[in-house]
C-alpha cells in the first residue's frame, strides 16, 4: 500500500498499518545498500511508512485516521526521529 493507491475522500476514512515496512534483510541489494549508506535501513523504512500513511489523505482538506499496531513503531521513531517530517510527528497520538 505504499504506491499506486489513491484513496481520496470517502474511499478511506481510516487505515490500519499492521507492520513496519522494513526492507528485506535477506536481499543482497538491501545488504549492499546498507554497506554503502549506513542510514539506508531506517531512512527507507520511514519513507515507506510515510508513503503508506499518505494513501488515505490525498489533499489538504481530506482526512483519515491511521492506526499503527506494530510495537516497533516506537523504536523506529526513537532511532530515526530526524527522518520524520514535523507534520507527521505532530499528528501522532498514543493510545493505551
Amino acid at each position: 500500500m505504499m504506491t499506486g493507491v489513491d484513496l481520496i475522500e470517502e474511499f478511506s476514512r481510516h487505515q490500519t498499518i499492521l507492520k513496519m515496512p522494513y526492507p528485506n534483510l535477506g536481499s543482497k541489494k538491501v545488504k549492499k545498500r546498507m554497506e554503502t549508506m549506513k542510514e539506508y535501513y531506517g531512512l527507507t523504512t520511514v519513507r515507506d511508512l510515510i508513503q503508506a500513511y499518505g494513501r488515505s489523505v490525498r489533499s489538504k482538506d481530506d482526512k483519515a485516521n491511521t492506526y499503527i499496531l506494530d510495537s516497533c513503531f516506537g523504536d523506529l521513531l526513537k532511532w530515526n526521529n530526524k527522518y520524520f517530517p514535523q507534520w507527521v510527528k505532530d499528528a501522532i497520538q498514543y493510545v493505551d
